[in-house]
């Protein structure tokens, strides 16, 4: 939980480096909120993440500015038998417990 806050508190642009001269301090926004032209948004298929010698391919990641934040699991229309529960099954099951890295852009103490 400690984690999800700091980066929300990145991406929101309430965290500062001393990037500026002499050492100042500078706002970091990841995503410019202000202004969402600014920012670069990149949909990707096959989206090939690996963890180690695990390796998987989530069919949509969506980036923005370089950072994969939204993850979709597609499922074919033709099989009715197969739902958008199954995607969030296979998301849970399969990416969340072998590839949890990539669930977790941050870390720090929780």
């Amino acid at each position: 939980m400690k984690a999800n806050e700091e980066f929300a508190a990145w991406l929101t642009g309430e965290r500062s480096m001393p990037f500026g001269e002499s050492g100042e301090h500078v706002t970091i926004r990841l995503i410019d909120f202000d202004d969402l032209e600014q920012n670069q948004y990149v949909v990707t298929q096959q989206y090939t993440f690996r963890a180690g010698k695990t390796e998987k391919r989530a069919d949509l990641v969506l980036l923005i500015n370089g950072m994969p934040l939204v993850l979709i699991e597609a499922k074919t229309p033709v099989n009715t038998s197969l739902t958008w529960l199954d995607g969030a099954v296979q998301v849970h099951e399969d990416y969340e417990r072998n590839i949890p890295e990539l669930f977790a852009l941050m870390s720090g103490p929780e």
